[in-house]
Order: structure tokens, then C-alpha cells, then sequence
């Protein structure tokens, strides 16, 4: 039950959160509100007349609540699906409207407040709900949060303060909303999904993700200094002249376990490290390297 009830609370957060970006879009450009159907749009519209016949059946059977149930989550899961596959904001915006005019009817058939409520009525003495102040306060970071990212953009004197601003709307987001049970996550379109759950709950996916960002960002220092590693071991290679490149001295720098013997008048070996002679074909193949290390000074030198 608890995780049927988390899913249906992470799908309200996320349809409530396509429909605001849908209605600011709207709002931003109203000429390129309407968009032609296509297969995703009528998969989702099919789904939405089966699963609703099935419902209404459903009910009709004795008030069978947990086909019913059953049957809503499909209904979700085919949102969901659309929503994945259709990023953009705009299309679709009608069909998910009566997605969830219809999940807030039957939810609300059930006694359920949905975050799709967000919107809705008041609470007692016209007081806001919990779900109508987290949508405040959700809308107002998002506006500061895109004039600080434009400031950044932009350059100037306001930079230094942009980033600031953001530190406190990420602080907003990971530390003091989630120790309320609000949770808060940022979309590439700049309206945030909110959804409203246990404080534990959410104190442990924030602490989740912190850790998750801490090892991304732990592995991005170590991949960077492993480049920066291999280009200066690169740089040091290409600073040894072909005629020294086979001196013990270098045998760390070219990755060799041990050193040659004697070598001939070029650098090149004639001996392996037992002081056994080299053959013919091991020694063309020193040659071969001292000729790539020759053109690699000579581009180094030209750089």
C-alpha cells in the first residue's frame, strides 16, 4: 500500500508539474498552443477512454475499489509513458487536462486530496492549503531562480550575486523544505515538480542524492586527474629525445619493468636485461619506436 500510494503521489507531482510548464508556455507564446495528434497523443487518449470504461465497471460491480485502483494505475502508467516520450510542454497539454480532471474526480470519489488540488478549493476559514503554499513557494524560487540564472548568464556585476542567490534556492531545496516533507525537483523548462510526502522520506532522498552528487563529483576530480596525469606523462615522453628513450633512466616514463643492457651508438638496445643479445626482429621493432618518438619531439617541438 505504501508503495502504490508513493507512486501515485510521484505521478500527481509529476502531472502537476507538466501542466504548470504546459499553462506558463502557454502563457509565454498562446500562438503555439495547439499541436496536431499524433501516435503518442492517441495511445494516451485510448487509454484514458479504456481505463475509464473499466473503472466505471469496475464500480459498478459491487464497488470492486481495488480493480478499480488496478485500473487508474494503468491509466498512470500510459501518462507516465507519454510524458517520457513527449518532452515538450505544450503538446498534449489538453489530453493531460482531462488525464487529470479525471484522476481528481475518481481520487476525490475515493475521499483522496491530490497535489492536482494544488489549485483548487481553500482550506477551512479560506485559509491556503499545504499543497497551495508549497505551490507558492515552489513558483516564487522558480522566478528567482531563472532572473539568477540569467544574471550568470549575462556576466556583469551581478554574477557574483546570481550565485548566490542560487546557492540559497538549491539550500531551499535540499535542506529546509525537505525537513518540512516538501519535495522539490528542478526540470530544464525552470518550473520545478513539487510533491509532498513524510519528512523522513524526503530527508532521505535528499540525503541520497547529496551522496549521489558527492561520488559524481568525486569521480569527475579523479577522471580529470587522470587526464591531467596522462597528459603530462604524455608531455615528459615527448620531451626525451629517441637516442635517450631506452636509458634506465626512463624505463618509469615508457612503462618498463626493467632495463636494457648495452646499447649501440643511437640509443637503440642490444642487449635484453639479462645481458642476452637481441634479435634481429626484437631490435627492428626498437628502431620502430625510436622512429615514432622521433616524430612525436619534432611535434611536440612545434607546438
Amino acid at each position: 500500500a505504501a508503495d502504490l500510494e508513493r507512486r501515485f503521489g510521484a505521478f500527481e507531482a509529476a502531472l502537476a508539474a507538466r501542466l504548470r510548464e504546459a499553462d506558463t508556455a502557454a502563457d509565454a507564446a498562446p500562438q503555439e498552443v495547439l499541436h496536431r495528434w499524433g501516435d503518442q497523443e492517441r495511445r494516451l487518449n485510448d487509454a484514458l477512454v479504456d481505463k475509464r470504461a473499466a473503472v466505471h465497471a469496475a464500480l459498478l460491480d459491487c464497488i470492486d475499489t481495488p480493480s478499480a485502483v488496478k485500473r487508474l494505475e494503468q491509466l498512470i502508467r500510459a501518462a507516465n509513458s507519454y510524458m517520457g516520450e513527449v518532452p515538450q510542454p505544450q503538446r498534449g497539454a489538453t489530453l493531460l487536462h482531462a488525464v487529470a480532471r479525471y484522476y481528481r474526480r475518481v481520487m476525490g470519489a475515493f475521499g483522496v486530496e491530490t497535489a492536482l488540488d494544488a489549485a483548487g478549493a481553500a482550506g477551512s476559514a479560506d485559509s491556503a492549503t499545504p499543497l497551495q503554499l508549497t505551490e507558492a513557494v515552489s513558483s516564487f524560487r522558480d522566478t528567482v531562480r531563472s532572473i539568477a540564472i540569467e544574471a550568470k548568464r549575462s556576466g556583469g556585476e551581478g554574477a557574483g550575486l546570481a550565485d548566490e542567490v542560487l546557492r540559497v534556492c538549491d539550500a531551499l531545496r535540499d535542506e529546509s523544505l525537505p525537513a518540512l516533507g516538501v519535495r522539490i525537483e528542478d526540470r530544464p523548462s525552470g518550473v520545478a515538480q513539487f510533491a509532498i510526502d513524510e519528512p523522513q522520506r524526503v530527508l532521505a532522498e535528499a540525503a541520497r542524492r547529496r551522496e549521489a552528487a558527492a561520488q559524481a563529483e568525486a569521480a569527475k576530480a579523479a577522471r580529470a586527474a587522470d587526464q591531467a596525469a596522462r597528459e603530462a606523462a604524455e608531455a615528459a615522453r615527448a620531451s626525451v629525445p629517441p637516442s635517450e628513450m631506452f636509458s634506465p633512466a626512463h624505463d618509469g616514463l615508457f612503462g618498463r619493468e626493467s632495463s636494457y643492457g648495452a646499447l649501440d651508438a643511437e640509443g637503440i638496445p642490444l642487449e635484453d636485461a639479462t645481458g642476452e643479445p637481441l634479435s634481429k626482429s626484437q631490435r627492428k621493432k626498437l628502431v620502430k619506436l625510436a622512429q615514432k618518438q622521433a616524430k612525436l619531439v619534432e611535434a611536440a617541438g612545434r607546438r
